[in-house]
């Protein structure tokens, strides 16, 4: 079921949007996006007609509903439901060094069934099918830009419910990599997981341990840790600034630990 709206619930987002004091909803619909909501239970755009200064214009906004049932309960979790949320209410997306930055938020509501609302400006299509090698090195280039700063010019965030074992953590869930023996019988597991490829998922399945702590020795920065193409959008100003949505694994981690994230998961998910 699509979420509904009153006009009393959006006109004050859309007047800072506007920045218009008076202007007015005239009409809103909603409709579900596909991807992007990461710990989330629902993603939709909200549209519609709003009279501005006495001209009828168009406005959007992109709704995203989180919940407790959709990931981790506490704020150690690696996936804990409300961190997106608190990286909202929070003063980081203002200190974020530029090129990069988050979507503007127009409001974090929490509902009376326990569930969240983050309204968040409509970017519109994602830009990621149109990437380059070029566009590849330069969001490398920003997410280096922004471990850099925390690194050396910013101090760390101290909030609470950050991410402080990520990978550890996501690691514990992989634990179905000790029954990767069981199904090569099937002929295309054998086509994706010939010999010399298994062999080495066994090394480093093996040695993760000694792995996990090399990287624990590494200078720790701030990290958004699940920026790959899906969660940049590239703006179509002269700026060209990169814009990072999905904020819910976000926390302290290794320095390079983006790139892992930028390369891995558009490997693994595409």
């Amino acid at each position: 079921m699509l979420p509904t709206f009153t006009h009393q619930i959006i006109t004050p987002m859309m007047r800072t949007h506007f920045a218009d004091s008076a202007s007015t909803a005239i009409s809103t619909q909603t409709e579900p996006l596909t991807g992007g909501t990461g710990e989330g239970l629902g993603l939709y755009r909200v549209s519609g007609k709003a009279r501005v200064q006495n001209r009828e214009v168009d406005w959007s906004f992109v709704l995203k509903v989180i919940g407790p049932t959709a990931g981790g309960a506490t704020i150690t979790d690696w996936n804990y439901w409300r961190r997106e949320a608190h990286v909202y209410e929070s003063i980081l997306p203002a200190t974020l060094p530029a090129p990069l930055q988050t979507p503007r938020c127009y409001g974090v509501q929490d509902q009376a069934d326990g569930s969240c609302w983050i309204w968040l400006e409509d970017l519109g299509r994602s830009t990621e099918d149109a990437w380059t090698a070029e566009t590849y090195w330069q969001a490398a280039h920003h997410l280096g830009q922004l471990n850099g700063y925390y690194l050396t010019t910013h101090p760390l965030p101290e909030y609470p419910w950050l991410n402080r074992t990520f990978l550890p953590q996501w690691l514990d869930r992989a634990s179905g990599m000790t029954r990767l023996d069981e199904a090569l019988t099937h002929p295309l597991v054998q086509r994706l997981y010939p010999p010399d490829v298994l062999d080495g998922y066994h090394r480093l399945w093996a040695t993760r341990v000694h792995w996990l702590s090399a990287l624990a020795q590494l200078p720790r920065t701030f990290c958004h840790l699940d920026a790959f193409p899906g969660n940049l959008f590239i703006r179509s100003t002269a700026s060209g600034a990169f814009v990072a949505i999905d904020w819910a694994y976000a926390g302290i981690d290794a320095i390079g630990a983006e790139l892992a994230a930028l390369t891995f998961a558009e490997v693994t998910l595409f």
